[in-house]
């Protein structure tokens, strides 16, 4: 009499195995440059509300404080500061941001790149150029992706933008 040995077949082939990991890699191969795209969009979001997060910092301490206060933008290395007293003694107020690596200011429509507000929160007339009534900064990525931040004149608006 014959014994039949019954083979227990749990786990993958090796063919199995291989045609799991070539989907794997397709689909990583799809998605790895549109998650780099989403990333590099990301930190042009985030060097814009680092922006705009220091021009309303920049306003609410002028009007709690009855006081001048402004940021200097520095196209060059582009990085950016608030001053207290900005036309005077232009004191530093806090540490310098950075735009997050990739990202640069591409227009800056305020004189000397300085944006000034009053104890009333208004943008302060002497920082924009004649017949202006809005201050724009312009950032940009190495894709060319722009977003702006936009201060109105007799409201002192601040607003973000993606064009």
């Amino acid at each position: 009499r014959k014994t039949m040995k019954i083979r227990n077949e749990n786990g993958f082939t090796l063919i199995e195995l291989m045609i799991v990991l070539i989907i794997i890699v397709t689909l990583g191969a799809i998605a790895l440059p549109q998650m780099d795209l989403m990333f590099t969009k990301n930190k042009l979001r985030a060097s814009t509300t680092s922006v705009t997060s220091s021009l309303y910092l920049s306003r609410m301490k002028s009007i709690n404080e009855g006081e001048l206060y402004g940021v200097q933008f520095n196209f060059a290395d582009g990085t950016f500061q608030i001053k207290r007293d900005p036309y005077g003694t232009a004191e530093d107020f806090g540490s310098a941001y950075t735009l997050d690596e990739e990202i640069s200011f591409s227009d800056i429509t305020f004189i000397s790149d300085l944006a000034v507000f009053n104890e009333y929160g208004q943008l302060d007339k002497n920082c924009l150029q004649t017949g202006e009534s809005t201050g724009v900064i312009e950032l940009v990525n190495a894709e060319s992706d722009t977003t702006m931040v936009e201060v109105t004149f007799i409201s002192g608006r601040i607003r973000e933008s993606n064009p």
